[in-house]
C-alpha cells in the first residue's frame, strides 16, 4: 500500500499460497465490490482457515486501511 490509499489492486501483491502468511493456514483476502452487495461501497474480507485459527472478518476499506497503517507503524 505504501503511502497511497488501499485499493483492490493492492491485493495482488499478497501471497495466496497455503502457509505463505500464517504457517499451516490458508489466508484469503478479498475485495467485494459494492455493486455485488447492492450498495455504493464495497468491503474487504479476510478469512483464515487452519488448525489453530479459523475465522472471517469484514472491514470497510477505510477501517482496514487504518488497521494496516497502524500495524506498519508498530512493525507487525
Amino acid at each position: 500500500m505504501g503511502a497511497g490509499r488501499l485499493h483492490p489492486e493492492n491485493l495482488k501483491s499478497i501471497p495466496a499460497e497455503h502457509g505463505a502468511i500464517l504457517s499451516d493456514h490458508t489466508v484469503r483476502i478479498a475485495h467485494v465490490a459494492g455493486s455485488a452487495l447492492g450498495r455504493r461501497k464495497g468491503r474487504y474480507e479476510i478469512e483464515i482457515i487452519g488448525p489453530r485459527c479459523f475465522g472471517k472478518w469484514i472491514f470497510a476499506s477505510g477501517q482496514l486501511e487504518k488497521l494496516a497503517r497502524a500495524a506498519a507503524l508498530t512493525g507487525q
